[in-house]
């Protein structure tokens, strides 16, 4: 016995749909483009600012903190697909997590992960994959090893200033971009 949905209903069915595969499709290239070799762009540079202004904490604080104040600089055309931000405070840093539903230079995404430091230097971005880390290591291998070169370059310049980045060992794939002095 096949059921039939109503026209509403499955009017309703379609938009969902609709909306899934528009929030799967949004492509958050130019948000981190560079993010492979730990170059933050302008777009990217804004949002995780606004983050902290968000939900950064003062060192020592166990209180998470949430300034509803403080509006999250995100794209408009990506705003659908960048979901409601978790932070946790741990003390010395917060984590905040924000999930993601789109694509990275074609590998679908889960979540832009965040490590700021609590009046310290740390400072941390994870981006996810939905994707194994060996696929991650095919399309960014390359660029990944090149950042973490210029990185180690920068911190034997004149002004001490590195970076690493890194693809993690794990069956998921991410890539870790460390800028914390």
């Amino acid at each position: 016995m096949t059921k039939r949905l109503t026209p509403f209903a499955a009017g309703l069915a379609f938009a969902v749909l609709a909306t899934a595969a528009q929030a799967q499709t949004a492509d958050f290239t130019a948000m981190f483009d560079g993010v492979e070799a730990c170059r933050i762009n302008a777009a990217h540079d804004a949002f995780w600012r606004s983050l902290g202004e968000r939900y950064g904490n003062s060192f020592g604080t166990k209180t998470a903190r949430d300034d509803a104040s403080v509006v999250l600089r995100k794209p408009a055309s990506l705003a659908a697909a960048i979901g409601p931000a978790r932070p946790k405070n741990l003390g010395e840093y917060t984590d905040v997590v924000v999930p993601l539903s789109g694509v990275y230079k074609g590998l679908p995404l889960r979540s832009v992960d965040y490590s700021f430091g609590n009046e310290n230097g740390i400072w941390v971005v994870t981006l996810r994959f939905a994707a194994p880390r060996a696929e991650v290591a095919r399309a960014f291998g390359k660029a990944v090893a090149a950042g973490e070169r210029a990185g180690k370059r920068a911190m034997r310049s004149d002004d001490s200033v590195g970076f690493s980045v890194e693809i993690p060992k794990g069956a998921d794939g991410a890539i870790v971009c460390n800028r914390s002095n």
